[in-house]
Parts: C-alpha cells; sequence; structure tokens
C-alpha cells in the first residue's frame, strides 16, 4: 500500500508475518514514543489453543467454509501446502479446483483468526489492538495495527502491482488496513542486528551477504550501503528433499511391493500415485526436521507414508464406504535414504523463473552460492560476514560442507535460523511508523544546514575576492612608493620632489585590481569555496541521517552499525539526476567580476586619494563623486587630473592608511560583492531563484541517504 496512505498517529503495535511455504512464524511490537526504550520483541502464538510459535504452512477448508491451518489441517482429508505463489499465478488452480489466490488468503485468514482466537496473546499485551464483536469473535483494531509481510526477492516478486495485490488479499483476509509486503531477504539483513553473537562484529561498510534458505527458494541478499545491493533468487526450496525421500520410497522394495498388493486387492492392472501427495509430504517435512535436528535416527523405529492412488485411467480408488483408499509405507529413516534426497535425486531449478541448472539438491546449491560468488567477484565486491539462516539451513552439510567452502572464513550461521526473517520484518515495521517523522527532521536540519553553508560560501568567496585586491593594491602602492622615495637608516620616508602623478597611482590601483582577477586566480579560489561549501553539505547529510538513524533504532549497538559515511553520499550523489543544473562558470562572469573592480576600486580609491587629497588639493572634489558614480565614470574623472603630480611620501601614506583601515574596508567590499556573487549562482540555468534547484538536488541526495539507513538500497539484479 502506499506509505501515504498509512495514518501512523493511530498505530499502537506492530507485527511482522513470515508467510512461507514450509512453516509461518509472528512476532510483535509495541509502539513508544521516540527516544524512550523500546519493548522487546515478542512472540505470536499461532495456534488457538496451543501455545505455539512457528506452525508449518498448511491450509484446509471445511464445506461450510471453516478454516484450519498447520497441524489441524492435516488432519483433514484435503487441505493445501506449497501455495506460496506469486500473484501472477493466483489464477492457476490446485488439484482441489480452487485458484492458489483462495488458498492463500485462506491461509493468512486462518493465521489471522488463530492468533487472535490465542488467549496467551491477548494476554500478552496484544488485546490492546484486539476487540470482540457481539458474537464473541475478536477483530484487530485495523487502524491501529501495521502489518509487515515478506516475500521472495525473485523477480517474478518485483514491481508495485505485485506487492499490491499481495497486500490488498492480506488487507482482505485479515481485516488489517495498514499492510507493507517487502523482501523477506531485507528483512533477514534487518535481522542480523539481533543476533547477539553478532552484533558487535557486523560491519554493513565491508559488505554483507546473507543467504536464506527457505522451504520454496534460496536467497541471496548482498549489501553494501550507499554501493551496491544484489539479490539473488533461485527457486531451490528444501521442499526439494522432501519429494527426493517420496520418490525413494516408492521406488523401494516395500513400495513397490505395497503397490502391487493393492493391484491385486482391488483387481487392478496396476496402481499409480495419486495427484495430490499433500499428506505424504507433509509428514516427510516433520520427519526431515526431526532427522537434521537429531530427533531421530537410523536406529528409530519404523515410519509410514500415506500415498494416495489411484487406477491406470486416473481414477480414484475407493474403498467400501466409498472412502478413497491410502496406501500406507513403512519405511526406516536411514543415512541412506537421506543421501539418496541430497546426493542422488536430480531436478531442474528456476532462477527469475526461467531453468538454470539441472542437479542434485547438493549440485544445485553448489551452482546457486558459485552464480552468487561470480556476481560479487565480477563487481569486485568486497565481502566481510556470510550469514546464513533460514529453516533449510539446519539441514546437515549446508552451512559447513556447501557455504563454508563457497565463502571459507567468513560464514555465521544464525543462531535463530527459523525467526530471522520475521524478526526483521517487526523492525522494518517498526521503523515505517518513525520513519515519516525522523524523515521530515533530517531534511528540515539538512534545508537549514544547507542554507547557513550557501551563505557562508558567499561570504567567503566574497572575502577572498576583496583581501586579494586589497592586499594587492597595498603590494603595488608600497612598491610605487619605493620608485618615488628612499627610507632613512631609521626607517623613516623623506619628502622627494613630485614626480610621480594621479594618473601612475590611478593606473597602479586599477592595475593591482585586475591582476588579482585573473582568471585562473578566481576560479582556484572560487573552486576552493565551492568545494568546502559542498563538503559541508555532505557533512551536514552525514550527520542529521545519524543522529535520526539513533533515534529511530534507540539501540547503541544498532545505530553504530547502521551508519552513513561521507563516502557513502558521494556516490549516492552520481544516482541523482540533476534539476538542469549547469555549474556556474563564475570565474568568467563579466557582471561579477565588473561587479567585484568596481567594489574594490570604490573603496581603495577613497582611501588612497584621501590621503593623496591632502597633497593634492585639487583632488578633494572628486571625493564627493565616490559613492554616486560608478566606478568606471571615476575612473575617467580621476584620469582628467592624471597628470596632477604626487609625491611618495603621500602613496605610502596611502599604503598605511590602507593597512590600517583594513578590516573595516573589507567589510564594505564583502557588502557590496554578496549580491552579484548570489546572482550568478541563482541563474536560471545554474542554482535556479533562491538556490531551488540545488535544495532539490540536495533533499534527493538525502532521500536516498535515509533510505540507505532504512536499508532501502537499489536493486541491480
Amino acid at each position: 500500500m502506499s506509505d501515504n496512505s498509512i495514518n501512523r498517529k493511530k498505530i499502537k503495535a506492530v507485527m511482522g508475518w513470515d508467510i512461507g511455504d514450509g512453516d509461518s512464524v509472528a512476532f510483535f511490537k509495541f509502539i513508544k514514543p521516540l527516544g524512550e526504550e523500546k519493548d522487546k520483541l515478542v512472540p505470536l502464538y499461532i495456534h488457538g489453543i496451543r501455545d505455539q510459535q512457528v506452525i508449518p504452512s498448511a491450509v484446509a477448508k471445511s464445506e461450510d467454509g471453516v478454516i484450519t491451518i498447520g497441524y489441524d489441517a492435516a488432519e483433514q482429508q484435503e487441505f493445501v501446502i506449497n501455495f506460496k505463489r506469486s500473484p501472477a499465478s493466483w489464477k492457476n488452480k490446485s488439484l482441489r479446483g480452487e485458484p492458489y489466490r483462495q488458498h492463500t488468503s485462506d491461509y493468512i485468514r486462518g493465521v489471522s483468526e488463530t492468533i487472535l482466537q490465542n488467549s496467551s496473546n491477548r494476554s500478552g499485551g496484544m488485546g490492546q489492538v484486539i476487540m470482540q464483536d457481539s458474537k464473541g469473535d475478536m477483530h484487530w483494531k485495523k487502524d491501529e495495527v501495521l502489518l509487515v509481510v515478506g516475500c521472495p526477492a525473485s523477480v517474478i516478486w518485483k514491481g508495485k502491482k505485485a506487492r499490491e495485490d499481495y497486500e490488498q488479499l492480506i488487507s482482505e483476509a485479515t481485516g488489517i488496513s495498514n499492510v507493507i509486503v517487502t523482501e523477506e531477504s531485507r528483512a533477514a539483513v534487518f535481522s542480523l542486528f539481533d543476533i547477539n553473537n553478532l552484533r558487535k562484529k557486523i560491519n554493513l561498510q565491508g559488505g554483507v551477504l546473507v543467504l536464506d534458505f527457505g522451504s520454496s527458494t534460496a536467497d541471496a541478499t548482498y549489501i553494501l550501503p550507499g554501493k551496491k545491493a544484489i539479490n539473488i533468487s533461485w527457486e531451490l526450496g528444501a521442499k526439494k528433499v522432501e519429494e527426493a525421500m517420496l520418490e525413494n520410497i516408492l521406488q523401494s522394495d516395500r513400495g513397490k511391493k505395497g503397490f502391487a498388493n493393492m493391484a491385486k486387492l482391488y483387481s487392478k492392472n496396476r496402481v499409480l500415485v495419486g495427484n495430490d501427495c499433500s499428506h505424504a509430504l507433509f509428514g516427510l517435512r516433520k520427519i526431515k526436521e526431526m532427522y537434521f535436528d537429531g530427533r531421530i535416527g537410523k536406529s528409530a523405529q519404523l515410519q509410514d507414508v500415506n500415498i494416495n492412488i489411484m487406477d491406470e485411467d486416473g481414477d480414484q480408488i475407493l474403498d467400501d464406504f466409498g472412502e478413497p483408499v491410502k496406501l500406507s509405507i513403512n519405511f526406516h529413516v536411514t543415512d541412506e535414504l537421506m543421501h539418496y534426497a541430497l546426493d542422488k535425486y536430480e531436478f531442474s531449478v528456476n532462477k527469475d523463473g526461467n531453468p538454470v541448472n539441472r542437479g542434485t539438491w547438493k549440485e544445485n546449491c553448489r551452482q546457486f552460492l558459485n552464480d552468487v560468488k561470480q556476481t560479487l567477484e565480477r563487481e569486485k565486491l568486497p565481502l566481510q560476514t556470510v550469514v546464513v539462516t533460514g529453516g533449510g539451513s539446519q539441514m546437515k552439510g549446508v552451512v559447513g560442507d556447501l557455504c563454508n567452502k563457497a565463502f571459507p572464513g567468513k560464514v555465521v550461521p544464525s543462531d535463530t535460523p527459523s525467526h530471522s526473517v520475521v524478526k526483521g520484518l517487526v523492525t522494518i515495521a517498526y521503523n515505517e511508523v518513525y520513519a515519516p517523522e525522523v524523515r521530515g527532521k533530517a531534511m528540515g536540519d539538512i534545508r537549514s544546514a544547507a542554507e547557513k553553508n550557501i551563505n557562508d560560501m558567499i561570504d567567503e568567496i566574497a572575502k577572498t575576492l576583496s583581501e586579494k585586491a586589497y592586499d594587492k593594491t597595498i603590494d603595488a602602492m608600497k612598491a610605487l612608493a619605493k620608485e618615488h622615495g628612499y627610507a632613512d637608516t631609521d626607517g623613516f620616508w623623506k619628502k622627494i620632489p613630485f614626480d610621480s602623478n594621479v594618473g601612475e597611482v590611478t593606473r597602479t590601483v586599477n592595475k593591482a585590481i585586475a591582476d588579482s582577477l585573473d582568471q585562473n586566480n578566481v576560479k582556484n579560489q572560487i573552486d576552493n569555496s565551492t568545494k568546502r561549501w559542498q563538503n559541508k553539505d555532505t557533512g551536514a547529510i552525514v550527520k542529521c541521517i545519524n543522529d535520526v538513524s539513533q533515534q529511530l533504532y534507540a539501540d547503541q549497538v544498532m545505530g553504530e552499525m547502521i551508519q552513513i559515511s561521507q563516502a557513502d553520499v558521494a556516490t549516492l550523489a552520481k544516482k541523482v539526476v540533476l534539476p538542469d543544473i549547469t555549474m556556474p562558470n563564475v570565474a568568467t562572469d563579466a557582471n561579477l567580476i565588473g561587479s567585484v573592480v568596481g567594489s574594490v576600486l570604490g573603496v581603495v580609491f577613497f582611501v588612497v586619494l584621501t590621503v593623496i587629497a591632502l597633497f593634492v588639493p585639487v583632488i578633494g572634489p572628486i571625493l564627493a563623486l565616490l559613492g554616486v558614480v560608478a566606478a568606471d565614470v571615476l575612473y575617467d574623472k580621476l584620469m582628467a587630473y592624471e597628470k596632477m603630480p604626487v609625491n611618495g611620501t603621500s602613496i605610502y601614506n596611502a599604503a598605511r592608511k590602507m593597512e590600517k583601515d583594513k578590516e573595516e574596508k573589507i567589510a564594505e567590499i564583502r557588502e557590496k560583492i554578496r549580491e552579484p556573487l548570489r546572482e550568478t549562482f541563482t541563474k536560471p540555468d545554474v542554482y535556479g531563484d533562491n538556490f531551488e534547484k540545488y535544495y532539490r538536488m540536495l533533499e534527493a541526495i538525502a532521500e536516498k541517504a535515509f533510505d540507505q539507513i532504512l536499508l532501502k538500497v537499489e536493486d541491480d539484479r
């Protein structure tokens, strides 16, 4: 849904739901004012009776519309698993004849209802955002909750429409108004900050890779904040292991004998596996998990798997009571069985909806990791840490044999692989509530800093040009005085004949100012000032964004991990399209240089002529013209008296007077230069009226920087 449609002021709690193809889990957190200590993440129990945090993703619906999920659904005659599909395929129908959109909606509705009905959730605090109707049914206070749900990073889930379709379905199924869908892989990155053994070790600026092995996909997310974000998703789910186990059991001697006996019992030439193997695969999922976490081994008692069967014409076989017949096959969970599932059973795997490899589960996994590794190497990206998470990561060999070999010395397994994504989703939800407030504050602070920095830059340029011209004039006047006088042993100047004149003094001043405004010198001075200006603005972005990051996360360790740098801002600036800006060539701006020359001439002439007038009384009336006529007119007036004699002592005294009055006179010159300087920078084809184009550019960079601390970086794949 659109961020603008969320009324964040009403939201009292945020939830994250990880709706997986294999398992589902939910967490929540209450909203507290910025600056206060945040509540901890709290699990929600996804079962109407038992306090159960993680449930297998399965859904069933009775003829009268009653929905059951998880293990309760698996007890029904018909139920659906592996229904998590992209909106583009929602119209496709399952074996039950219903579109997958309906199954997805039923399941999410079932999750919502079981969370609401479980009294442990309400007594745990969520009761504040739950209400009861007249029939005793529980409902969400739809505007007071923000729910964030994950989706795969695959390109088939990319695009605004796919997210909006999923958000709409979730909102309809739950009755919650505020729903956001985001990549599970992005959530997995956020979850890193909640892993205790990683909190002080991860350096996002060193490049972090998260490998998320789920039931339906294997996702890789690489993040180098401000520089690169890569998402790679293969349809390589752990459910393929269950399918391989089933294949091995069906091909076993017990399996073949079971089918032969069924054919004889029901007088059929041949008995085949039925179309719906949900019961069998659901049972094998649990057995697989028990095997890998050590709860079951090869010495354990016999297990059994129930298979729907049909005859060779595809008709379901029914018993004497008209019920579908199931074949029960006994088997031992052996190392050989799991070896077959991981190392012998071959299948094709897709990437972005297209076939990319065929092989065993481990071979496909190696190719997936190789794809990730080659992508990072091709882009020459640094990599500090590889975090492995997801339910599939708990299978033997995934972390040790596969991931460690692909990324030696960098792999760290998540301490809560089944909860990694959901915890990240809650963090994202929490940030979404506060993001507009802290974003607005950051943008305001950056704008204020930028306005000050612009004024400082203009003042610096004006001061630099003024001082350069003024100092050059003093040096030139002293040099001229030496030509027409001499210093005695005590350092005093002696009067000599009037062998200089007004014209020589005027030309000396004019040339000194012109020399100081040499185009290359001016360009270097202005370039240095504008660089300092832009560095200050970059620094303002870094400071303001990092300050609000600390506010947003309210966690010192997290705040230190999620920071931006000057280099990050420089990189982000390259991704901003300039709003019709051409950089000003201040050094060649005739109007500006003319204003500078005029301003300096006017002030310098006043100081010089005030002193010289003591020796040349005829110049006195000319001083009255200063501030009334333009500098070039004044220059012409003075040149009319160019042959009027002046001695070295008066020239030297004028230079000394300039030194004495420097601070005051520089301030006068700077004040006169500021306005033409601002006009140069704010021309329509430069930064526009009142630097508005520049502010827009700066804001666009700051927006990207803010998205970076939310880990909303642009995908490159």
